[in-house]
């Protein structure tokens, strides 16, 4: 919807000019008069409270939520608009008519475990190129490196606990924050997440929460038991080739799509291993099994390859393949594999 913005410039103008404070409450009354009837209404939540406000897009510059006179909206408030969440990043100064701020869509939700345990999620905006925000005259930006990402959170009392060094795991990878400002955006967070190489064994990679579980010498221990019934995956332990022998594992579903990682339920995956002795591949006889037969089976097999079919399910889960060389008795390759709803 498009506001009629020229007519609130000629009415602000129009007070400038004069300079006389009675006009303020003269503006804030024509624009009473029109706001509900404008085409830019829409009824908001800002902060869980529902408010009424014009919405305007201005292309690049993104969207311009003005408030009604009198109420405010402030950088770092979630605005739910069309069950959407979008998140105020910047307020104008000029707030003596009415109250106006810069808002954008959040595309992600963070999640982590604070230090009293509790699992604390937040929409946010994650992005993987320029960090900046919209509308802001002389802004400032901030370029964000190959293999990581920006995160703008509120400021609040939750995430003013986050720290460098704190982990999260989103886009099924595990990141790591290197970068902390509270400063340079009023009412926001700004983290830099590195991409770690791989999760921990104290990961929830399901769930997508880091460090859920706690090492300790009587085994691990679950800081959210009441989250579900999951158990901690098992710490991988890397081993070393028996003489020379490596093995790799390639993949291929029923669409031709390559390293395969996820099996959406009633689809396949075909998984082949190769066998190499000093980097030289030779034929290899094998042994297939997967932990978790209620979520997949496997529906064919050779030598050196295994067909895995996954259920129709309304819950999805994570499957283990485990694959055995014959001749060595030795587990060759252990391959996670996500299974999704149908």
């Amino acid at each position: 919807m498009s506001l009629d913005i020229n007519l609130y410039r000629d009415r602000l103008n129009a007070y400038k000019v004069s300079g006389e404070e009675g006009k303020i409450d003269f503006i804030k009354k024509q624009i009473l008069d029109d706001f509900m009837g404008n085409p830019s209404h829409e009824e908001v939540k800002i902060s869980n409270v529902t408010r009424d406000v014009h919405i305007v897009s201005e292309g690049q510059k993104g969207i311009r939520l003005l408030c009604k006179p009198n109420e405010d909206i402030n950088a770092g408030e979630y605005i739910i608009w069309n069950n959407r969440y979008f998140l105020c990043t910047y307020r104008f100064p000029d707030d003596k008519v009415q109250t106006k701020g810069t808002i954008q869509e959040c595309n992600h939700t963070l999640k982590w475990i604070n230090k009293n345990d509790q699992l604390i999620t937040r929409p946010c905006i994650e992005v993987a190129r320029t960090l900046y925000t919209t509308g802001v005259k002389d802004e400032k930006v901030i370029e964000i490196p190959n293999g990581m990402v920006g995160i703008q959170l509120p400021y609040d009392e939750e995430t003013k606990q986050l720290n460098r060094g704190d982990s999260f795991v989103f886009n099924k990878t595990k990141y790591k924050v290197t970068f902390y400002d509270e400063a340079t955006y009023k009412g926001l967070v700004i983290l830099i997440c590195t991409e770690e190489a791989q999760a921990s064994h104290l990961d929830d990679m399901v769930n997508e929460i880091a460090d859920r579980w706690v090492q300790t010498p009587n085994g691990k221990v679950d800081r959210l038991p009441w989250l579900d019934n999951q158990q901690p995956p098992e710490e991988e332990i890397p081993t070393d080739p028996i003489e020379g022998i490596t093995y790799t594992i390639t993949s291929i579903d029923k669409y031709g799509s390559i390293n395969v990682s996820e099996i959406f339920g009633g689809d396949w995956a075909k998984y082949t291993i190769h066998k190499l002795i000093d980097g030289v591949e030779v034929a290899g006889v094998f042994t297939f099994a997967i932990d978790n037969t209620n979520l997949a089976t496997i529906t064919s097999s050779t030598d050196n390859t295994v067909t895995i079919t996954a259920k129709n399910v309304t819950r999805g889960g994570d499957v283990k393949l485990t694959v055995t060389d014959t001749e060595t008795n030795q587990v060759a390759i252990e391959q996670n594999i996500k299974i999704l709803e149908y």
